[in-house]
């Protein structure tokens, strides 16, 4: 079976299946940041995430490192924030926001 990335429909972003199941944390914690490293997994597949937050800068980072082996099967991320700002910045190669 073949899936395009045009084929999909409506329904297939309504599934999600969260990877907070084992997950494992690293502090991070040097000179310049402070953050953590989250390892998840789901199936033959590993996702790393690095957040971190800046001595001299007002930023948050997040960093994604996927080494995605899944078939057939779509990844989504999400971020679920519950903040007020009057400015953002972002950036994002593809997708939407």
């Amino acid at each position: 079976m073949y899936i395009n990335n045009l084929d999909l429909i409506y329904f297939h972003f309504q599934k999600s299946y969260p990877l907070d199941e084992d997950a494992t944390f690293t502090l991070i914690n040097d000179n310049q940041r402070v953050g953590f490293e989250i390892v998840k997994t789901y199936g033959n597949s590993k996702v790393t995430q690095t957040i971190c937050l800046y001595d001299n800068f007002e930023r948050i980072d997040v960093e994604c490192d996927l080494d995605w082996k899944e078939e057939n099967q779509i990844l989504k991320a999400l971020f679920p924030v519950d903040l007020f700002f009057d400015q953002a910045n972002y950036d994002i190669q593809s997708g939407f926001i």
